[in-house]
């Protein structure tokens, strides 16, 4: 008997991999995305029950084309967008977000695992579809037209919790970072808004931080 594994699947196996890693890699920071996996899921399960939620992927939809859309905005975010508004490269940039955290500590493979893999995942989840779909719901704003004036309001909105989330939880207070993050933040739910998936926006996420952590590393 076959049987198709859901998003609400790969919620579990991601709280069985935070409950191992909380263990072996990081308890604090780890700590953090177990709760923000926790309200993702919770959010996602409830959404169901009240309004039509965001797939992660289309049924009948291209994971190469998915692919090709979030390398286009990796090269845009990272060589235009970055150096235009923060004069910081991308690099910098994530070698500044992650500062405070233990990103550049211990087994480089489950850092990059960790950091360029499982939380954006989380993130794109939590705090990119499941967060703007019930800011619309709640206070009916529709999010199906990129750039309406409610989809213009809900980006907003969200980059600037995600950017605030990047404060308390992440320790970071770079000013152009932090601009950098908010702006990275109106890419992904625009993404994802634009698309009416999740894809884009959770490959492009994958991207920025794998990359990322590689250079920081030395790999590339």
């Amino acid at each position: 008997m076959s049987y198709k594994i859901l998003e609400e699947d790969d919620y579990l196996f991601l709280l069985f991999g935070l409950a191992f890693l909380h263990v072996n890699f990081d308890a604090p920071i780890i700590n953090v995305y177990e709760w923000l996996a926790i309200i993702g899921l919770f959010g996602y399960f409830l959404a169901r029950k009240t309004f039509s939620v965001i797939p992660y992927s289309k049924r009948g939809t291209s994971w190469l084309e998915a692919l090709l859309v979030a390398g286009v905005a990796y090269v845009i975010f990272s060589f235009v967008l970055i150096p235009l508004i923060s004069q910081l490269t991308i690099t910098e940039f994530v070698k500044t977000t992650f500062a405070q955290t233990p990103a550049l500590s211990g087994n480089k493979l489950i850092s990059l695992i960790v950091w360029g893999v499982i939380i954006p995942y989380i993130e794109t989840t939590t705090l990119f579809r499941t967060l703007p779909q019930w800011i619309s719901y709640k206070y009916n704003l529709a999010m199906t037209s990129l750039m309406s004036k409610s989809s213009i309001i809900i980006m907003v909105v969200t980059s600037a919790i995600f950017t605030l989330f990047h404060i308390t939880a992440k320790g970071v207070t770079n000013t152009p970072a932090l601009i950098t993050t908010f702006v990275f933040g109106l890419i992904s739910v625009g993404l994802i808004i634009y698309y009416q998936e999740v894809k884009q926006s959770g490959v492009f996420h994958i991207i920025v931080n794998l990359l990322g952590m590689m250079s920081i590393y030395g790999i590339l």
